[in-house]
């Protein structure tokens, strides 16, 4: 028989399968055929391969069809497959293995795309997983490789193993059944591969396998008068001689001992049917031994075996011929060189007692193997949660450096100081989270790891609250945090130096806190601080607020001042959102009514509403918010803090299409409630008086909650509003002063008579040292022009109201 096309002989009659499902099965092995002589035959024949195991398992009828069919379909993925690859008769390279390794999963695909089998894709993607978790595509290991997979690799296999490719010779059925032998738990399910061998056995294709025979010469010789001799089930058959030919002779084999008439023969011997034939095999068996292992953190038990290994012969059965020589199949049985429970009673002496794995002991008994098997794991300690501190601030300036390409990046303000106001989170101290403990091998606990306590510690300007867990702000300011092994500081620094000038390179800065600057502030560019703000050189062109005071060192040109920035803002804007509140009250009373009426019988939007209020009757009040959108942009909405925010995200609601978002009546009133909030926020908090002191000013605007003082040269063509007191130590000319008390400049105007303003209210007095003709002065609501040139004079209003004049 072609040991090579055995599964041709195999009786099994095939499963009847859908006649649809039949057809595409043929079509695509016919194109496999096509393509070459060998992947299709090898399908149909892994096919049956897989049936006999599955009846010799003792499988139902069901699943013995299932194995037939996802035999003939566990290739079809070769398509996908170059054939250079596929067919090259070297060694593959790596690129080439991983695109044969596709194949699998190729051929599962294929399945899954046929509705009646889809869910027997799984067992075809899995059928080149390996027992010990080498396998792919999954690296699936022993039971969790489904049984059909296990199957189907093992029919693969042994088809592979006994059929020339174009890269390899085809190995003879024993030689086959030794390979399999030999890869039982690393590639091969053990059960499997016994029981597929034991029905080759009593099917009796391995014993017609490797059945010898006389040459054809011995042959034609028995046929005449020559004595011959055979073995047939083991035992030696004699057939005299006629009369005249020679007896037949028999050659032992060094496996045997062959005795004749009582005496052992070594050499070629003629015999006749009256000779006493005594045949002995040699047996002999090679000692194996069992070892315990435990791993160093005895979390581990292995079992290193060398299985026993029983060696005998049997006769080989050989045809009549004039010239008989023995011969013998070899016969290997291995055995494990210990029991069950010899093997339990070695691991209690060694004091294994936890986590043993029973099932795999008696799998080792019942099928030898050599080699280390883990046979017992403890339960290792799981790992402790260390502490840890979380920051609420960025340690470092942030920018736009995660903006995507359609983001409007204002470069000016492309860095941000992490800054905070008072009562604003800073830490968190989250608590470690113990481990659990474990268990080695012998019953011994494993203690967890300890994890890693933090302390958090209160710096300059910082509170721990929450029983220690929890830092926040007392002073607005720079938060930074100071690492020292388990010990973070944190702490605010209200002050902000910065050593050179604020320019495009710098960007804006907007700190809460107090801010220093060493040199100048350049065109263009804006500093905005919630407390005092020092500039230590030249501003030109710029807009700087404080919220408190303001004291410039070298000349200020072109720029905006505000002192007490959050009185001067609150002045501004609160009006403007009181008026606002009014009209959205007004708005909304009109639309929730509308809308009350039209959502009972059709569903619609409050911003339908009030987009159509727009344009209607209520244009006024819809439209107020985008005018006051545009009035914010020239104010420093930072010195709200948080309420920038809540006030900002309010107007923009209110603003153009947006106003169509709304949908309710109750999101529309959310965005008033936020507009009232932020009022209430500015009524209810006190300000701080700031002050404004500066050299010189030219073309400039400075305004202030509390006094200003001009220290240097004086002030050209610029305008003063303050709340207090206005001292101008040099020359004021061109421009205005509007003093909330009283004013004191100690040369005003110029020769040329040059419009200059000095306002103070009612009560309150304005002294000149020296005063040039064409000065306006108002008190109140008088007026007065200087006419002359004077010194030394202070004007204020008698009780007639009339602007007076008074030389020292």
């Amino acid at each position: 028989m072609d040991k090579c096309r055995i599964a041709l002989s195999i009786d099994l009659p095939l499963p009847q399968i859908d006649k649809e499902l039949q057809q595409v099965a043929d079509m695509l092995l016919a194109t496999l055929d096509m393509r070459d002589n060998t992947t299709g035959q090898h399908s149909r024949n892994v096919a049956k391969y897989a049936m006999a195991a599955g009846t010799a398992l003792g499988l139902s009828q069901e699943d013995v069809k299932t194995l037939y069919i996802v035999g003939i379909f566990h290739d079809v993925g070769k398509f996908g497959i170059a054939e250079n690859v596929l067919f090259k008769p070297g060694k593959l390279n790596k690129e080439e293995t991983d695109q044969v390794r596709t194949h699998s999963t190729r051929s599962a695909d294929i399945v899954r795309s046929i509705s009646s089998i889809k869910e027997l894709a799984n067992i075809v993607e899995c059928h080149h997983e390996r027992y010990d978790g080498t396998g792919y595509p999954h690296g699936l290991k022993g039971e969790e490789i489904p049984l059909m997979s296990r199957i189907l690799s093992v029919a693969d296999a042994f088809d592979a193993m006994t059929t020339q490719r174009c890269y390899k010779k085809s190995l003879c059925l024993e030689d086959a059944v030794k390979e399999l032998r030999s890869m039982i738990f690393s590639q091969f399910d053990p059960a499997v591969v016994e029981m597929f061998v034991q029905w080759l056995t009593d099917q009796g294709f391995l014993e017609n396998a490797c059945r010898t025979t006389q040459g054809p010469q011995e042959n034609k010789k028995a046929e005449g008068g020559y004595g011959t001799a055979w073995v047939q089930g083991g035992c030696i058959m004699i057939k005299d001689p006629a009369p005249g030919f020679p007896k037949a002779a028999i050659i032992p084999c060094p496996e045997v001992s062959l005795f004749i008439n009582g005496a052992e023969v070594q050499q070629s011997i003629e015999v006749n049917s009256k000779d006493q034939i005594k045949i002995e095999t040699i047996s002999h068996k090679e000692p194996g031994f069992v070892k315990i292992r435990l791993s160093q953190d005895k979390l581990q038990a292995f079992l290193e075996i060398k299985s026993e290994n029983h060696i005998s012969y049997q006769l080989e059965d050989v045809d009549p011929g004039t010239k008989l020589q023995l011969s013998v199949r070899k016969k290997s049985t291995k055995s494990c060189p210990a029991t069950f429970a010899e093997i339990l009673k070695l691991l209690e002496k060694q004091g294994i007692t936890y986590g043993i794995d029973y099932n795999v002991i008696k799998q080792l008994v019942d099928f030898p193997y050599d080699g280390t098997v883990e046979v017992a794991k403890g339960q290792a300690p799981t790992a402790p949660l260390d502490g840890k501190i979380e920051l609420f601030f960025q340690e470092t300036i942030r920018n736009f450096e995660n903006a995507d390409e359609n983001t409007n990046i204002d470069f000016k303000e492309i860095n941000k100081l992490p800054t905070v106001t008072i009562g604003d989170p800073l830490a968190l101290n989250c608590d470690p989270r113990h481990g659990m403990p474990g268990k080695d091998v012998t019953g011994g606990i494993l203690k967890p790891k300890e994890p890693l306590y933090y302390k958090l510690l209160a710096g300059k300007g910082v509170e721990i609250v929450e029983k220690g867990t929890k830092a926040i702000a007392a002073i607005e300011g720079l938060p930074k945090v100071k690492r020292s092994g388990i010990n973070w500081t944190v702490s605010v620094d209200s002050l902000l130096f910065h050593k050179g000038d604020v320019n495009m390179g710098t960007g804006n800065i907007r700190f809460k806190g107090n801010v220093h600057i060493a040199g100048c502030v350049d065109n263009g560019m804006s500093v905005s601080a919630t407390g005092d703000i020092v500039v230590g050189s030249l501003v030109t062109g710029a807009k700087v607020t404080a919220g408190s005071n303001l004291s410039v060192k070298g000349n200020v040109v072109n720029c905006e001042l505000i002192a007490g920035g959050f009185v001067v803002l609150s002045k501004a804007i609160q009006p403007l959102l009181s008026q606002l509140c009014q009209y959205l009250l007004e708005a909304y009373g009109f639309a929730e009514a509308s809308f009350n009426r039209i959502a009972i019988n059709k569903p619609i939007r409050i911003g339908n509403i009030l987009t159509y209020m727009k344009e209607r009757n209520f244009n006024r009040q819809l439209t107020f918010a985008e005018t006051i959108n545009k009035k914010l942009k020239e104010y420093d909405l930072k010195l709200l803090g948080t309420h920038e925010e809540l006030l900002m995200g309010a107007i923009t609601r209110l603003c153009g299409i947006n106003l169509l978002n709304f949908n309710t009546p109750e999101d529309f009133r959310t965005v008033i409630d936020n507009i009232k909030t932020v009022l209430g926020y500015i009524e209810s908090t006190t300000a701080t008086e700031g002050t404004v002191k500066i050299a010189c000013a030219l073309n400039s605007s400075i305004k202030s909650s509390g006094p200003v003082h001009i220290v240097g040269p004086g002030c050209f063509n610029t305008e003063i509003i303050s709340d207090s007191s206005v001292v101008v130590s040099g020359v004021f000319r061109g421009g205005n002063i509007r003093a909330g008390d009283h004013a004191h400049i100690y040369e005003a105007g110029s020769e040329m008579g040059t419009k200059t303003l000095i306002a103070v209210p009612d009560g309150k007095s304005i002294k000149i040292d020296r005063a040039n003709p064409g000065v306006s002065i108002q008190i109140g609501k008088k007026s007065k022009v200087l006419n002359d040139k004077m010194t030394g004079v202070e004007l204020y209003a008698d009780d007639d109201n009339q602007i007076k004049i008074k030389c020292s």
